[in-house]
């Protein structure tokens, strides 16, 4: 099967990404997908603790070949998206050098 969410396969990747990210937040702060804005403060907004920051961190390595969340740079939901985004596309860009 075969599908396109963007405008190029990379746009696809990143589409699918922040879905698997989506999912993981979501599951872990129960609540909706649909909820999570890429604004969303993780503190006033989502009102994150502790322990779901270890747990995030912990799904999100095994889920992204044990990619390691930087929690001092994540301030709003999109933070962390991008963060994952962006260690995935420069780990594979030192594997294609």
């Amino acid at each position: 099967m075969c599908f396109k969410v963007g405008n190029n396969e990379v746009d696809t990747i990143k589409s699918i990404m922040s879905f698997s990210v989506s999912a993981i937040v979501s599951e872990t702060l129960s609540i909706d997908m649909d909820d999570l804005s890429i604004e969303s403060s993780l503190c006033d907004d989502l009102n994150i603790t502790h322990q779901q920051k270890t747990e995030i961190t912990e799904e999100l390595a095994d889920a992204f070949d044990g990619f390691m969340l930087n929690w001092e740079n994540v301030k709003q939901y999109g933070d962390i998206i991008s963060q994952v985004i962006q260690s995935e596309f420069d780990d594979h860009a030192c594997r294609m050098s």
